[in-house]
């Protein structure tokens, strides 16, 4: 009993990002892991440089958009795209037939 879709798995890659691997845990739960605490990462920074824009009133930031927290924020954005990249390539690689005889158990 067992096998996956991989259609199923690029799918939950598209629209979830690194959820895919919970649905082949039992070989990727690394990437799993590795996923959340990157995206978790990713979305503090996203916020931390957001708190830091809406706190900055110099004149830079207002009249050009040069913010502090600029830099933080862009980073945070560019690590959950990687993790979201990185899903959708890493399901669409493996063929059919490895999905096809991954077992749950």
């Amino acid at each position: 009993m067992g096998g996956k879709s991989k259609t199923t798995a690029v799918l939950l890659a598209v629209f979830l990002s690194f959820w895919t691997w919970l649905y082949t845990y039992k070989k990727s739960n690394w990437k799993f892991l590795i996923g959340l605490a990157v995206s978790a990462g990713g979305v503090i920074l996203l916020g931390v440089g957001g708190a830091m824009r809406r706190n900055d009133t110099t004149f830079e930031c207002q009249a050009y958009g040069h913010c502090a927290g600029g830099g933080y924020a862009s980073f945070g954005f560019l690590l959950v795209l990687g993790i979201w990249i990185w899903a959708i390539i890493d399901v669409s690689i493996k063929s059919q037939w490895w999905y096809g005889t991954y077992a749950d158990a």
